[in-house]
């Protein structure tokens, strides 16, 4: 099938729970429309296989290969983004289409964000029990393990309140600068219905990070005041704004997350975050990790909060 031009050149970064069709959808952005596709999860693997001097890590379970992005991301918190960045340029790619698979740190999107200009996220979304449905076999009934090390597993990949070096898909989403559902449809069975779908989903993204002119719908309309009213939000760790629409289209009420009345800002009371502070506090105060039992270096206790 021929595919389609680009008439401007842009680098899209994809995010998404493991099983969303995240990798299904760069490789439509590929087959359709002449992208350059690179995985941060492929040089996981590669830096595990290095690591292991070799071996495979195809039958390694999703944990594993989690706990040993996380010790990558000590070294550097964008390592797995640098890392794949260097391919691009090894392979002369810079000037081209590119579609970056399987980002899972805000970190890693700061960090293209740096290398590219027209740099765009998009954030896929799909229920849990499609998702199973998709990886179950695969990656958990065929290797001896569960759906309860599934939810483990998925759980560790949101990280929302985790370590800083870990997984943090929520995050990545609410950087998205659009997102797809890619729920099942029982009507679409086949790998090319299913890629056809996306194909007609991405149409719109992909114009509007071309900068093609035209009229926001209404939905956009009203997320637009809810980004604006996040703006006046001073939490350091999530700027989150709503907006009330009525049955008629009129915007009912604005608000935006803030600590109640008479709280300051935590930035401006207490400098940070008051609740990294607090688990900043206890853990330094503690003389072994109480989940190993070892000394309460901050490398050991990072280590030992992202198995939980």
């Amino acid at each position: 099938m021929k595919k389609e031009n680009s008439q401007r050149r842009i680098v899209i970064g994809v995010t998404g729970s493991f099983g969303s069709g995240c990798t299904t959808l760069a490789n439509v952005l590929c087959k359709y429309h002449d992208f350059k596709f690179y995985s941060l999860s492929k040089t996981l693997r590669e830096e595990w296989e290095a690591f292991h001097s070799g071996e495979s890590s195809e039958h390694v379970p999703k944990k594993d290969l989690q706990l040993f992005g996380n010790g990558l991301r000590q070294k550097s918190i964008s390592y797995l983004a640098e890392k794949t960045y260097s391919k691009v340029r090894k392979d002369k790619n810079l000037n081209k289409l590119l579609v970056f698979d399987s980002i899972r740190n805000p970190s890693e999107i700061a960090y293209l964000r740096s290398k590219f200009t027209d740099f765009y996220m998009i954030a896929v979304d799909c229920v849990e029990a499609d998702r199973w449905e998709r990886v179950g076999k695969r990656d958990y009934l065929d290797k001896g393990l569960k759906y309860e090390d599934f939810k483990e597993d998925d759980s560790r990949d949101k990280n929302e309140e985790g370590i800083t070096h870990g997984q943090q898909i929520v995050l990545c989403v609410d950087e998205a600068d659009y997102l797809i559902r890619n729920d099942n449809d029982p009507m679409m069975t086949s790998q090319t219905a299913i890629n056809r779908k996306l194909k007609g989903k991405l149409e719109d993204p992909i114009e509007l990070f071309q900068g093609k002119a035209r009229t926001p719908t209404k939905q956009e309309a009203y997320m637009s005041i809810a980004y604006a009213a996040s703006l006046i939000s001073q939490c350091v760790k999530r700027q989150v704004g709503a907006v009330i629409v009525n049955g008629k289209g009129e915007v009912v009420s604005i608000g935006y997350n803030v600590n109640p009345d008479p709280l300051p800002a935590c930035h401006q009371h207490f400098g940070d975050c008051y609740r990294e502070i607090i688990v900043e506090n206890i853990m330094s105060a503690l003389k072994f990790c109480p989940f190993c039992q070892k000394g309460t270096k901050r490398f050991d206790l990072s280590l030992c909060l992202s198995k939980l």
